[in-house]
């Protein structure tokens, strides 16, 4: 574990039941949704200086981007 700066803030779980998490031992609110979660890490990460960690979404799915003409 590293110092208490370098800490970081991260999502565990599957299908509606995400939750926030920390190195430092902080467990957040079990979620049905990925995005609450997210916040819950951002939120933890504000409050005490931890990194919050980008989690990819995970899909199997293909992902439409659309450009601006």
């Amino acid at each position: 574990m590293g110092s208490f700066h370098d800490m970081q803030a991260y999502i565990d779980g599957s299908a509606l039941r995400y939750t926030a998490r920390c190195d430092c031992g902080w467990d957040g609110k079990t979620r049905w949704s990925r995005a609450s979660a997210m916040i819950d890490v951002g939120t933890h990460a504000v409050d005490t200086g931890h990194y919050p960690v980008p989690v990819p979404a995970t899909t199997a799915e293909p992902v439409l981007v659309l450009k601006a003409s």
